[in-house]
């Protein structure tokens, strides 16, 4: 990965010194160039240096029109590469990218303009299902999840590439670790990963992911002692080098018993803006809980809401259900208290072993039809796929929407699975609310 990013930069430092005149392929190389150098520093670990890159491609004037325009032959594939590339920095818990932490739409829209140019079995598609499995891991859509983890290992079948292998491996694990799997067997899995790692040049990040994913597993099997001791290994130890090595060692600290250690180990995230949007909605359940544990009420109130103010726009449901112990009375407090988010709240407490809530008011009675496209939602049908399936125009799909939200006072496809879980009749087969 060194050799290939100095190649690359090499590359770009001799184009520099032509013009198209003289080399009528120079913009395609200096695209492809672009894109081998993002992808090595991805892997190398500076995040912030391969977004540059592949934003170098997204935004040149000779590409202004992808990816609208048809594929036309010579056309550099480049810029295929860097959204499907670009789409994995903000949701692998970067050390220093300064992006989102979840978009999902666009990460989709590498994957169709690469189908659409019959290069939906090139192996860096698998980048792309890979963070579109991170995005639903967080959004807490298992089925999801599993869909784009399949079509993933799917890619890796037929074009094996032992890097992404490895990181296939970590996503899958990290959604064992949340589903409560046999804790042996995702330690068996990353011991694995750790010794393909080894018979590799250095791949520093996912030699870090690795480190953290393993300490995941541990605080989820309820071994926080070894979880703390092996994010403190080394001289580059995730807990003083990574965001989410930070709040990992805050959840394990406040399974040893010490709130105040994790309070000091966190709190530093909250003023620092290359914190991500997850690790801001973490760091503030993590103060939640440490304050919670030192009586201090107001404190704990206040950073429960300020949690559900960061998680809120991109339904981030993850930190909360892996968060452990005593959250769901801080959230049940929160809705008894101050009310916001009740959606939202209503759907965390929802889960199994969180207190019952008031079922959220609903301001008349939902027709039939309008209890089916109730039920479709969660599938993540389109209006169109809907309209299909009922036999109906997407005008009528759109009024039977608009009459539905306004009847369960909300404004969201997302809002109405969790506000009207309730109301629909679990069936057979089908999953009420994308939530595991």
């Amino acid at each position: 990965m060194v050799a290939a990013a100095e190649g690359s930069a090499r590359a770009l430092r001799l184009a520099a010194g032509m013009s198209p005149s003289q080399v009528p392929a120079l913009p395609q190389y200096v695209a492809f160039a672009h894109v081998l150098l993002g992808k090595s520093l991805v892997w190398v670990g500076e995040l912030s240096g391969a977004q540059r890159h592949f934003e170098q491609i997204l935004s040149d004037p000779d590409d202004t029109e992808w990816p609208d325009q048809p594929y036309r032959p010579g056309r550099p594939e480049s810029p295929v590469h860097a959204t499907i590339l670009a789409r994995f920095l903000p949701v692998a818990d970067p050390r220093d990218a300064r992006q989102p932490a979840v978009r999902p739409t666009p990460g989709r829209l590498g994957v169709g303009e690469a189908t659409r140019l019959g290069r939906d079995d090139d192996v860096q598609c698998t980048v792309a299902h890979l963070a579109l499995v991170l995005v639903h891991l967080q959004r807490g859509d298992r089925p999801e999840c599993d869909a784009a983890l399949a079509r993933a290992a799917a890619v890796l079948d037929r074009r094996p590439d032992p890097i992404l292998d490895v990181a296939r491996q970590l996503a899958g694990t990290r959604l064992a670790a949340d589903v409560g799997a046999d804790p042996s067997g995702a330690l068996a899995v990353l011991d694995a990963a750790r010794t393909t790692l080894d018979s590799l040049p250095p791949v520093p990040f996912l030699t870090v992911w690795l480190v953290l994913v393993r300490a995941e597993v541990l605080l989820a099997a309820d071994r926080a002692d070894e979880a703390l001791a092996v994010l403190s290994a080394g001289p580059d130890a995730p807990l003083d080098s990574t965001g989410y090595g930070r709040l990992l060692g805050g959840r394990a600290l406040l399974g040893l018993g010490r709130p105040a250690d994790a309070l000091d180990l966190v709190g530093p995230l909250l003023d620092d803006p290359q914190t991500t949007e997850v690790q801001v909605v973490e760091a503030w359940l993590v103060t939640a809980l440490a304050a919670d544990r030192l009586r201090l009420d107001a404190a704990a109130l206040s950073s429960i809401g300020r949690a559900l103010d960061a998680a809120a726009p991109e339904s981030l449901l993850r930190p909360f259900y892996t968060m452990g112990a005593g959250l769901d009375t801080l959230l049940d407090r929160h809705r008894r208290l101050v009310g916001s988010h009740a959606a939202l709240v209503a759907g965390l407490l929802s889960l199994p072993g969180g207190p019952a809530p008031d079922p959220p008011p609903v301001h008349g009675a939902l027709t039939d039809r309008e209890l089916t496209v109730l039920s479709l939602l969660p599938t993540l049908m389109s209006n169109a796929e809907i309209a299909h399936e009922l036999y109906v125009s997407i005008n009528t799909v759109k009024a039977h929407l608009k009459s539905l939200y306004r009847k369960l006072g909300v404004s969201n496809r997302r809002e109405a699975v969790l506000h009207g879980a309730h109301l629909v009749p679990t069936r057979p087969g089908r999953t009420t609310a994308p939530l595991p």
